[in-house]
């Protein structure tokens, strides 16, 4: 499995979040996801 991830953290508290993560298996099975995240504060 492969992950990478990265999370932004901007201006009045607002953060913005993105994921990969990937499989590689046997006979070309493969498996791919992507992720979003967006956050504020009060």
């Amino acid at each position: 499995m492969i992950g990478l991830g990265a999370d932004l953290l901007l201006h009045q508290g607002l953060s913005i979040g993105l994921d990969y993560r990937g499989t590689i298996g046997f006979q070309d099975s493969y498996s791919h996801a992507f992720g979003l995240r967006v956050g504020g504060g009060f």
